[in-house]
């Protein structure tokens, strides 16, 4: 999508919703494109077989990786736990700001303080939510998927939260010498599993689920999964002799040359169509959500800044619209120094989940 297109979709009030699907679903509906469908089918099915011949050459016996799929969801009942404390503590978010809304009448020289107690309660519940997680994850013998779900989900919620306060705050302000309108509950809630990280009171829906289509989806994740198989038996070829001999120069760079092939491009690709396009389309599915632009065609630019827009938009309009934009209207307005902001905050972000990955890799 070109950016002058992009750009229709973002205005003065916000981000426009417009009811459209995934550039992958608009593609592979097209008769032309089935056969790319199949062959990508058919390259799948070769794994397969060859981690199947893999396996049962090195230890007798097949799985196809489902052994470590449910190796790696050990403690699966914790994590859920430690899930349901974070999404408790994201709705009790929305019951703090319609406290601070509610008993905000007071004089002007007291309402001062009353908004910046709640903010700095807000600063402190963002400041916590990482603690908390972190530490959860430290203490508890998680595998990397759980580990990263919780830590990644622990984000998600913090971004909601904030989209949610930011967006409705204003409109608090604004109602202040008249009947103020809230925010359903049941639009907060829907909010929190729709498949955007910016808040409206409503969005373009259908009543209707698509069972073939999410049926579809969840036939592909399974496949992703069992890709991540794959991939595993390749590093571990390469790596169980690691230690025990000496390897040659032209050993290290056949090594080298066969990851960043196939496990580095297996797993972006991978993690792509799992994340990006599976599992936003489930939820899209699922909640009715029809506005589906999770990801753009980023295959066909070779300009990096283009590339990492298109790669996820749905954290790239997050970050415009409140960090970048807040940055330039209310604080300072070079945009050299809003970018160096936002780029800062998605790295620090970032760091916290690399350093999440290797709290449960020690």
């Amino acid at each position: 999508m070109s950016s002058e297109k992009k750009n229709l979709y973002r205005t003065a009030a916000g981000r426009k919703f417009v009811a459209r699907n995934s550039l992958l679903t608009d593609i592979f509906q097209k008769s032309e494109n089935a056969n790319v469908y199949h062959i990508v089918l058919l390259i799948l099915s070769h794994f397969f077989i060859a981690t199947g011949l893999n396996q049962y050459t090195h230890s007798k016996r097949v799985d196809f990786g489902f052994g470590l799929i449910l190796k790696n969801f050990y403690n699966f009942d914790k994590a859920v736990q430690i899930w349901l404390y974070c999404f408790m503590s994201t709705c009790a978010a929305f019951l703090c700001f319609t406290v601070w809304a509610n008993f905000r009448n007071f004089s002007r020289e007291y309402k001062i303080y009353w908004d910046w107690l709640w903010t700095l309660l807000l600063i402190l519940y963002y400041y916590w939510s990482f603690k908390i997680t972190g530490r959860a994850i430290k203490d508890s013998t998680f595998k990397l998927p759980l580990g990263i779900f919780l830590a990644m989900e622990t984000v998600r919620f913090l971004m909601k939260v904030h989209s949610f306060v930011r967006n409705n705050v204003s409109r608090v302000i604004a109602q202040e010498n008249c009947k103020r309108v809230f925010p359903k509950f049941s639009n907060f809630l829907y909010f929190l599993f729709a498949p955007t990280l910016i808040y409206k009171d409503a969005y373009p829906t259908k009543k209707k689920i698509n069972w073939k289509f999410l049926g579809f989806l969840l036939f592909e994740s399974g496949c992703i999964m069992l890709m991540f198989s794959y991939v595993a038996d390749t590093v571990n070829s390469h790596i169980q002799d690691y230690g025990l001999r000496k390897f040659t120069v032209t050993e290290l760079v056949v090594a080298i040359a066969q990851n960043i092939v196939r496990v580095g491009t297996l797993t972006m690709l991978s993690i792509f169509a799992f994340y990006l396009h599976c599992l936003q389309n489930i939820f899209a599915e699922l909640t009715g959500f029809e506005d589906r632009f999770f990801y753009s065609d980023w295959w066909n630019d070779s300009n990096p800044k283009a590339w990492l827009r298109k790669w996820n938009p749905i954290v790239e309009e997050w970050l415009y619209f409140y960090v970048y934009m807040e940055f330039k209207t209310h604080v300072c307005n070079n945009t050299f120094l809003t970018k160096i902001v936002t780029i800062s905050l998605s790295f620090v972000v970032h760091d916290w989940l690399l350093t999440a990955l290797n709290i449960i890799h020690k």
